[in-house]
């Protein structure tokens, strides 16, 4: 299904995407040969057993960052000297939610169905932010689901995850992300049973993680989130001066203080080895001042869209550069030929149906939850554009930088690998 020149089909990618990273790392500490992994060809020599691999997962930074920003940099050459650079394709939704959840889960999102940052959640009856476990309108609070004793976080999040399937080998695990919310009720769930481990800076947590890779005797899985990146990227725009500093730093950190406390410890200490960084997704500019909101410039909008059983309309869902629609069966035809027409060379407009037979959703084949989640439409603008729903200081776009589409700045993203 060809969408426009404009984006990306995820499947023309092949066996490079996002979805088989988990099951590469989980075959090289384990033996196992899942269905999933990257093409062995392609990792070369570097694609064997191990007994330790370590995971970066840079988020925001896409392979049009990585490519501008990192491949001129001495230690970036360096790796490559021994390692591999390889182009992969995230998900669609290209989202932290949808990404994050399909790495440390091995599912993909036609399984798991977290696919959004927001978006309807039947069991809650209303728009929810998953990975905050908080209603959509609530988002500055975290976990304001559980004042809604009919939520249980068992119903929203996937029962199974990479870290249950490498204990099974009994390979320990952990996970290292920022002190805000290295415990959630997301990632309770999601890391169990890893050790979990909060940080306050790129320094501190990877000294922490070089320091766990030196000690553990055992064969080990590492999980490594770095958001500072992605917040650069969000606040001042890809390009910027901002991304360029957060970068040189993380880097920095990567090299200083990851890297050479190995070094300094010896080879023989480090170990069968392997180190891997990639990304959940990239993201695209936007000018937040030329934002379209449905609810001000099309009001008559509201009349097509579904309502909750406490009568507040079912929006917003997705994100401003990949909005989806709850919408009423009856105006289905109706709402698609009006949004098509009234955004015409700004954003495609397609029924969500289409995008799963397709298999834009990594299966035609998804699961009951994704489907009780996805909606009716989706709104998919193109480059440089972004379509949203104005509630004030709740719902507004104030980014620079954003990602949720199908442009390539948004859907590629690197995986590199190497050994010390």
């Amino acid at each position: 299904m060809h969408l426009s020149d404009h984006f990306v089909d995820p499947g023309s990618y092949g066996g490079y995407q996002i979805q088989n990273v988990s099951g590469t790392i989980l075959s090289m500490l384990t033996g196992e040969r899942p269905t999933a992994v990257l093409p062995r060809e392609a990792l070369g020599g570097l694609y064997k057993e191990y007994d330790k691999v370590v995971l970066f997962l840079v988020d925001g930074f896409g392979w049009s960052q990585f490519t501008n920003m990192a491949l001129q940099r001495p230690f970036i050459k360096s790796l490559l000297d021994t390692g591999v650079l390889l182009k992969l394709a995230t998900q669609f939704p290209s989202t932290t939610a949808c990404n994050v959840t399909t790495v440390n889960t091995g599912l993909t999102v036609a399984r798991h169905g977290l696919f959004e940052w927001f978006y309807y959640e039947p069991e809650a009856d209303d728009i929810i932010a998953p990975l905050l476990f908080s209603y959509a309108r609530e988002q500055k609070v975290r976990d304001s689901l559980r004042k809604n004793a009919g939520v249980k976080p068992a119903e929203i999040y996937p029962s199974e995850s990479i870290y249950q399937k490498m204990a099974g080998h009994g390979v320990k695990c952990y996970a290292f992300q920022n002190r805000e919310y290295a415990r959630s009720t997301f990632s309770d769930i999601i890391f169990s049973p890893a050790i979990v481990q909060g940080y306050e800076s790129a320094s501190d947590g990877l000294a922490a993680l070089a320091k766990a890779v030196l000690s553990e005797p055992e064969k080990a899985y590492f999980y490594f989130y770095y958001d500072g990146i992605d917040s650069a990227l969000h606040h001042h725009g890809p390009g910027s001066k901002e991304v360029r500093a957060a970068f040189s730093k993380f880097l920095e950190c990567l090299e200083k203080v990851f890297r050479e406390t190995l070094l300094s410890a010896g080879i023989d200490k480090v170990g069968n080895t392997a180190f891997i960084l990639t990304a959940d997704h990239g993201q695209t500019s936007i000018d937040p001042a030329k934002t379209i909101y449905l609810n001000q410039d099309f009001p008559e909008i509201e009349r097509y869209l579904r309502r909750n059983r406490d009568g507040k309309i079912l929006a917003p869902a997705g994100s401003c550069r990949d909005m989806f629609l709850y919408v009423k069966a009856e105006y289905l035809p109706a709402t698609l030929a009006f949004l098509n027409e009234r955004l015409y060379g700004r954003a495609i407009v397609c029924k969500t149906s289409d995008l799963v037979s397709a298999g834009y959703f990594g299966s035609s084949d998804i699961s009951e939850a994704l489907r009780g989640r996805l909606g009716d439409l989706v709104i998919l603008p193109l480059q440089g554009e972004s379509v949203w729903w104005y509630e004030k200081d709740v719902f507004e776009v104030t980014f620079k930088g954003h990602h949720g589409g199908l442009t390539r700045d948004e859907m590629e993203i690197p995986f590199l690998m190497w050994s010390l």
